[in-house]
């Protein structure tokens, strides 16, 4: 298992991930906490399931079939969760997590580390569970402390790791105590007739300064895991997508292939689609969904990209901003030349408008080879407070009934 490890986590420092594995399983949490909602996370072969704060993200780029990579909205946090082999048949829960401590404090191990609370024994999930907390400096220089729990199910060792920079960890052990209280762990199913793992999308890499704050943190750890509930025997059923901000969900009709997610509460960079996601370092929630669509009737295939957004200080009406979102789409250079053309809709339990671009009556377009991309979508529209929702989809597409359906089974939820 030692071997497995080091090899692991080479890996992850070649692509750029200051993460650092648990040689008994692990998996890395991390902070937010501004109240917009969470999501549950599903393991594709059905092991486990867990609840992640809003504004965290899967990270499938990183992860694994047993490694499973999230990052937060800071910084620096992060929360993995591995499943790995015991370092012996019959190994406890302490043993397991003791045998992490020593390899980290080894020639091969964790640079500075520094173990800030001896393993202690609880509960976690109905099971008898170890806990350590401790600190070591990673790959880019910065210090970090980790939470680490460690139990054993099915023949192996979980291990949920939490980590943050000294100074924030402390702050943030009620959020990793919140998500560890919401693991669930089931008998393993068949790969074949499993659901498939609840979200993914890119993410920030951490690194910077330390403290030795977070000796009393890991107590806490330890008390408030005691309290986890019994593990239910049946997995949970997939079905509903919730988005990363918790805000929204809705049923994704059969053949929608979750592509990209990405939620930032700060204004940070989103990966533009198109034009939509250009605005002024709004916070904003992005989700795209690919769909490679058949037409049985006339025996022809097509792609389509349905994207769901959610923008925050979006100021005025949903007219008002609807003439802001037609602004944002079109470019400052072209706006006069387009204006809009609306519809009012039901988008699940919102009133809303269906909004089309269009170009203005004895206006002239500007030569291309082809149709500018926001002219061939449709755009569905509501305004909560200064969030304005927008559901864009390929106009092409929109009178087909999985359309219809998910527009129609969709719900906002709010913060």
């Amino acid at each position: 298992m030692v071997a497995r490890f080091v090899q692991r986590a080479w890996l992850r420092l070649a692509l750029g991930v200051p993460l650092v594995l648990v040689l008994a399983a692990g998996a890395a949490w991390a902070q937010f906490g501004t109240g917009l909602g969470q999501s549950e996370f599903r393991d594709p072969a059905g092991r486990f399931s867990i609840t992640v704060p809003a504004g965290w993200t899967f990270q499938p780029d990183v992860s694994e079939d047993d490694f499973f990579v999230f990052y937060g909205a800071g910084e620096y946090d992060f929360f993995y969760l591995e499943i790995a082999p015991l370092v012996r048949p019959g190994a406890t829960a302490a043993e397991q997590a003791r045998a992490a401590v020593e390899w980290y404090q080894g020639p091969d191990g964790l640079t500075d580390f520094l173990q800030l609370q001896p393993v202690s024994v609880g509960q976690l999930a109905g099971k008898e569970a170890a806990f350590v907390v401790y600190a070591y400096t990673d790959s880019f220089g910065t210090r970090l402390v980790e939470g680490q729990a460690v139990i054993i199910h099915g023949g192996a060792a979980y291990a949920l790791v939490f980590a943050d920079i000294p100074e924030l960890f402390d702050a943030n052990v009620p959020t990793f105590n919140s998500m560890m209280q919401s693991l669930r762990l089931y008998d393993p199913v068949p790969a074949a007739s499993t659901p498939g793992a609840g979200f993914g999308l890119p993410g920030q890499a951490p690194g910077t300064v330390p403290s030795q704050s977070a000796a009393a943190s890991s107590a806490v750890i330890t008390a408030t895991a005691e309290q986890s509930p019994a593990e239910p025997q049946t997995p949970p059923s997939p079905a509903v997508y919730t988005s990363p901000d918790g805000r929204f969900e809705f049923t994704p009709p059969a053949g929608w292939e979750l592509w990209e997610e990405q939620s930032t509460a700060r204004g940070d960079s989103i990966e533009p689609w198109h034009t939509l996601f250009n605005w002024d370092r709004r916070p904003m929630t992005k989700v795209l969904f690919i769909w490679d669509y058949f037409d049985e009737w006339e025996q022809v295939g097509v792609q389509y990209e349905i994207v769901l957004a959610a923008i925050d200080n979006v100021a005025g009406s949903l007219n008002q901003a609807v003439e802001t979102l037609k602004a944002q789409l079109v470019g400052s250079q072209l706006n006069h030349i387009y204006t809009t053309e609306s519809t009012r809709v039901r988008v699940g339990n919102q009133t809303g408008l269906a909004v089309r671009i269009v170009a203005r009556p004895n206006m002239v377009e500007p030569w291309s080879m082809g149709t500018p991309w926001f002219k061939e979508h449709t755009f569905y529209t509501f305004k909560q407070g200064t969030t304005l929702f927008v559901w864009a989809v390929p106009t092409a597409a929109v009178e087909l009934p999985e359309v219809a359906a998910a527009l129609a089974g969709f719900r906002w939820t709010g913060r």
